[in-house]
């Protein structure tokens, strides 16, 4: 493929003599590159362009004068024993080579410039990129920042993109169900699957090209289409921890002049790392005395098989419905659509696995009235625990229908994990957002409040008075208390008197029997 594109740049370089590429600042004015160069004194474009022009630049201003006036000779070139020079930059009529002018037609010339370069290429090569021994599996949301009013830039409190990512030795891959929010183009899934190039450094920052929607499209207007940002180290960014990923929040910045007042963030959450291969865990020790699987007759699911166990044994019989212990897998026969892609694809990698298997052991079993439950070792190997650190099964009963298909079941293993006995902020926030992200057209004014909540005691400020937000402009009156408190006494915020008092108004007629002493005032 390299060298196709070398061979076609070539190609084009000798061809297309009557074509010129502008630079992106071209047609800027001097003045343009000093007002920005004062702002961003580090930039490598502005720097380039001010060295390219000569420029010299005082207060964001190109100083009168101060650059030369451009001159371009020829290199020297020598035919038949002359040396000649040329203030032209074409060759001179002495020249050996003749040069003939190439046209091709605009539809011609538009593909074979598609080839020639993708939007989203770059050169990874001057970076140190990350090798992880295990995948990493993170969920995102992505949100704009404005430059208008503050400098160092404010980030949004709405998501622009959600979803989960794949980090495998480096490359970041962007998961189905991944989503952008900002109408129009952005709705065309494919620009999270194939338009996003970008890789992991050693010391966690994202590097490479994407197609990223900067403005939103509402119905009817003109479609926006996608800017390509190059991503970078940034100083605001929270890099990942790849010896203990978490979380990280990766800034972008856009080059050009016309989107400067904006970027963007990542924001890694939930993440976890997992194991790149199904066998990857530890062996485990059998013995004769443990029962042996001697034919495998049907793959139900990715967990249940129908099975012959050997002679002698307690367990020996035929047609014996046998099930993995502790290790859930999709349903593969009766469910939501998504439930069920998943589940057949464990279905046949299970199937596969069985089918090349020398030996079947069971251990630590346990026989019912309807089958027999139990690890099962497959040549050596517990295939629970290959499927549980493959992201395959999870070890909690009910969890793929609450993940794939119902918002309910989800908001149900929210509330188990923060209104009842036990306490797991970090479960309780990954299930109320996955309810949020099945059905978002739901009433989420009491989860938002929850989320709040749950953020404010993992210490996520920001996150938590977003949710606090969403939920009081909702209607939810707990919210709209805590807000108009949070505006009165300036904790998260600044303070603001008017917008405590509209909070607590609001509060106060949806029924708070606090909001008047909060105040200090009645309504």
């Amino acid at each position: 493929m390299k060298l196709k594109r070398i061979l076609l740049t070539l190609f084009l370089a000798m061809g297309l003599t009557g074509l010129s590429f502008a630079g992106p600042y071209d047609d800027w004015p001097d003045d343009a590159i000093c007002m920005w160069l004062d702002m961003k004194p580090t930039h490598e474009g502005y720097l380039a362009e001010a060295k390219k022009r000569s420029l010299t630049c005082e207060g964001g201003k190109a100083v009168a004068g101060a650059a030369p006036e451009e001159t371009t000779t020829s290199q020297s070139t020598t035919t038949d024993n002359k040396k000649t020079s040329s203030k032209n930059t074409s060759l001179s009529k002495d020249s050996a080579i003749t040069i003939y002018d190439v046209e091709f037609s605009a539809s011609v010339l538009k593909e074979l410039l598609g080839k020639l370069a993708s939007k989203t290429d770059y050169d990874f090569s001057q970076h140190k990129i990350a090798s992880n021994p295990k995948d990493i599996r993170c969920t995102f949301n992505i949100r704009r920042v404005v430059y208008d009013f503050v400098v160092e830039g404010e980030i949004e409190g709405w998501d622009v993109a959600r979803g989960s990512l794949l980090i495998a030795d480096g490359k970041v891959s962007i998961n189905d169900g991944s989503f952008w929010r900002m109408g129009g183009l952005s709705t065309d899934k494919t620009y999270l699957k194939d338009e996003v190039n970008i890789r992991l450094t050693k010391d966690g920052h994202f590097v490479g090209k994407m197609a990223y929607f900067i403005k939103n499209t509402e119905q009817g207007e003109v479609a926006e289409k996608p800017r390509y940002p190059r991503l970078k180290k940034h100083k605001n960014s929270k890099p990942l921890n790849l010896n203990s990923p978490r979380k990280a929040e990766l800034w972008i910045d856009f080059d050009h002049i016309d989107d400067q007042w904006a970027g963007g963030v990542w924001f890694l959450t939930n993440c976890k790392q997992i194991a790149t291969s199904i066998s990857a865990t530890t062996k485990v020790t059998t013995s004769d005395d443990d029962p042996t699987v001697s034919k495998v007759i049907e793959v139900i699911h990715g967990d249940t098989f129908i099975v012959d166990i050997a002679e002698p044994h307690e367990l020996a019989g035929s047609n014996i419905k046998l099930i993995i212990r502790d290790a859930n897998t999709p349903d593969a026969t009766k469910s939501c659509s998504k439930q069920m892609e998943l589940g057949i694809k464990v279905k046949d990698i299970v199937t596969q696995k069985l089918a090349d298997a020398s030996s079947i052991k069971l251990k630590n079993f346990r026989k019912t009235s309807t089958a027999v439950i139990a690890q099962v070792i497959v040549d050596g190997k517990d295939l629970g625990e290959e499927l549980l650190a493959k992201g395959y099964a999870s070890s909690e009963y009910g969890h793929w229908k609450a993940y794939f298909c119902s918002a309910l079941q989800a908001m149900t293993e929210g509330d188990s994990n923060w209104k009842y006995s036990r306490m797991d902020a970090d479960k309780a926030i990954f299930w109320y957002e996955r309810a949020i992200f099945l059905d978002p057209d739901r009433d989420q004014k009491l989860v938002t409040y929850d989320l709040s909540e749950l953020y404010s005691i993992k210490g996520d400020s920001d996150k938590s008075l977003d949710y606090l937000q969403q939920s009081a402009k909702l209607g939810h009156m707990e919210a709209e208390e805590a807000l108009g408190a949070a505006y009165m006494n300036g904790d998260g915020v600044s303070k603001d008197p008017a917008q405590a008092k509209k909070w607590l108004k609001k509060a106060h007629e949806n029924g708070s029997k606090d909001a008047e002493d909060i105040c200090g005032c009645e309504f």
